[in-house]
């Protein structure tokens, strides 16, 4: 669901079993295929709801909601989860077994933020609570 709740992203299957991500205002009932998308995984919007991120392959990337080619921001290995912040990052948990990962929204080299522990084996889903605070 974007911020305002306009639209909804999800990851939908065409008659063809191919798999992509679909876009819906939450006013109608027509949905609109996102060209470039097949495939992806874990969709989530930017602050403002004009873009969609999600995980494709081996790379995070993000497309307009209305459309248009795919942007590769950087490599990821596995799909477990990304939060889009307003402080023009993504955080993302980019592999089974890292921790969490921040890049810019405009894409780039991630850095690194926290590594798992001994008790801990990956950290997934971040969401980030306020500035410099993440949600695990």
């Amino acid at each position: 669901m974007s911020p305002g709740d306009e639209r909804i992203a999800f990851v939908g299957m065409d008659a063809e079993g191919e798999s992509a991500i679909y876009v819906r205002e939450t006013n109608g009932l027509q949905q609109k295929r996102l060209p470039g998308t097949e495939s992806a995984a874990a969709p989530f919007f930017s602050p403002d709801g004009r873009w969609i991120g999600f995980f494709s392959g081996m790379t995070l990337k993000k497309i307009s909601a209305e459309g248009g080619a795919p942007i590769e921001l950087c490599g990821a290995d596995g799909l477990v989860g990304a939060y889009w912040s307003n402080d023009g990052f993504i955080y993302a948990s980019r592999s089974f077994r890292a921790g969490v990962s921040r890049v810019a929204e405009t894409g780039g080299q991630p850095s690194e933020l926290t590594k798992p522990g001994e008790l801990t084996r990956a950290h997934r889903w971040p969401h980030v609570l306020e500035k410099d605070r993440i949600l695990l």
